[in-house]
């Protein structure tokens, strides 16, 4: 019984039989205890005379029989066998209780801020019955009107006495009209603070999907270009031994296949051709470096023609610059009356011919001169020289008129001794590294230039 009071929320619940006796409750003491016997719990006994199930007795506080303890008791007749159950209140809870349900009391609850406030209205009596922080004096309170209030159920503004305007939203209930109203000033700042604090919200968003988006890209895109492009560089500087694996893309890993097998075809017609001329027993070695190489690629048989050691040939295939100065200390040594023929040891002899690619020049001005960007002046000297220039082999239109350029300030060419060039070019290439040999002179013949 203690239990089943304390889920309805009461202070005493008794059940008592046919005759008005308690037999059960939940103040242990007061089983037992006969209704008839005291005149506060006789009057009970009126649901027992003519008994019905829908009898019932509320009765107003006073001393109960059992103790004389102050108590306010309502009670009910049995279901389904006579008898009356009763559940008694303490009247100052009771009292408590029903000052909670007051818009007083639910207001004090009601976290407020700054100049905000809220009110309740008697649509009967049209005056206040309740204010956050407090009921105001008379003056004031007569100021808190149906008339003034009763159409702001949209919102609406309305002027204090101290000539401040406030926004107030009302809406009734149950005969009662509550309002909250709030100093216009206050809710402009709140207006303001809310959207910046939601600008800054959304920007700290756009910043973390930034740096996400960029680690992705970085990720998935930039990375993997740049590995293709450090792969794509080294293939360029002759190694072919190079292998391109990128992954993370489905694209860059189809790109890098085809460069590999477009780079191991180039390797292994590169191969085919050196078999070639081993086959041939022709004693016959191609080589090829470019400006921006490192090392000298060059097929077998190296070593044999210019009667060199594998230490030799280890080196020059690593270094450009050495390989360059060993053919120039050979070409030193040329033997007259033969073109391109040079002495290797007392009875051994090659042949080296360069390039017309050989002479230095700007690749940009390649570029140039193959969209046609030539100047006046070239075509001037195209007309007036070519007469006294043949060549030896078809040479590209845009290197030939990078060499009928007119330059005014343009590259130094210097004609010395045959025996002093070597000596000259290594000191030119200390602090111009770009010197190089691009001919030499002979006894004139039919024609005054040859380009070959």
């Amino acid at each position: 019984m203690q239990r089943l009071a304390r889920l309805l929320d009461v202070d005493e619940i008794h059940v008592t039989d046919e005759d008005g006796v308690i037999i059960y409750s939940s103040v242990g003491k007061y089983v037992g205890v006969d209704f008839r016997k005291g005149k506060q719990t006789s009057e009970f006994l009126s649901i027992l005379e003519d008994y019905k199930e829908s009898n019932y007795f509320v009765q107003d506080e006073q001393p109960n029989t059992a103790e004389g303890k102050v108590m306010k008791y309502v009670a009910v007749a049995r279901r389904g066998k006579k008898g009356i159950v009763q559940v008694g209140l303490d009247p100052e809870r009771q009292k408590k209780e029903t000052e909670r349900n007051t818009y007083k009391y639910i207001f004090s609850l009601f976290p407020t801020d700054e100049g905000e406030e809220l009110f309740s209205i008697d649509c009967d009596t049209d005056t206040l019955t309740a204010l956050s922080g407090g009921m105001p004096d008379d003056s004031i309170a007569k100021r808190y009107t149906l008339e003034r209030f009763q159409d702001c159920t949209q919102g609406g503004l309305r002027q204090k006495k101290d000539g401040t305007y406030w926004y107030v939203v009302t809406k009734e209930y149950n005969n009662t009209l509550i309002g909250a109203s709030i100093p216009v000033r206050v809710l402009f700042f709140k207006l303001l603070f809310n959207l910046l604090e939601t600008l800054l919200c959304l920007v700290c968003v756009e910043i973390i999907m930034l740096v996400l988006l960029n680690y992705l890209v970085n990720k998935k895109v930039i990375i993997g270009i740049h590995q293709i492009l450090n792969g794509l560089n080294r293939i360029t500087d002759g190694n072919y031994d190079m292998t391109i694996e990128v992954g993370g893309n489905p694209e860059f890993e189809q790109l890098s296949r085809g460069i590999n097998t477009m780079v191991k075809s180039v390797r292994h017609s590169s191969d085919r051709l050196a078999k070639i001329l081993e086959m041939s027993e022709v004693p016959l070695v191609a080589f090829e470096y470019q400006e921006e190489w490192g090392h000298v690629y060059v097929t077998k048989g190296l070593k044999e023609i210019l009667n060199l050691t594998d230490m030799d040939i280890d080196s020059f295939y690593q270094d450009k610059q050495l390989f360059i100065n060993r053919l120039q200390e050979i070409m030193s040594h040329p033997i007259k009356g033969d073109k391109d023929i040079y002495r290797v040891t007392k009875d051994q002899y090659v042949k080296i011919h360069f390039m017309t690619e050989e002479i230095p020049y700007h690749k940009e001005a390649l570029s140039m001169a193959d969209l046609g960007m030539i100047p006046e002046g070239a075509y001037r000297n195209r007309k007036y020289a070519s007469e006294g220039v043949s060549k030896t082999k078809k040479i590209n239109r845009a290197l030939e008129d990078i060499l009928y350029d007119p330059q005014t300030s343009g590259g130094l060419m210097i004609a010395v001794s045959e025996n002093d060039a070597k000596n000259l070019l290594e000191d030119l290439q200390n602090t111009i590294p770009c010197a190089k040999i691009i001919g030499y002179i002979e006894e004139k013949e039919e024609k005054s230039i040859i380009l070959e």
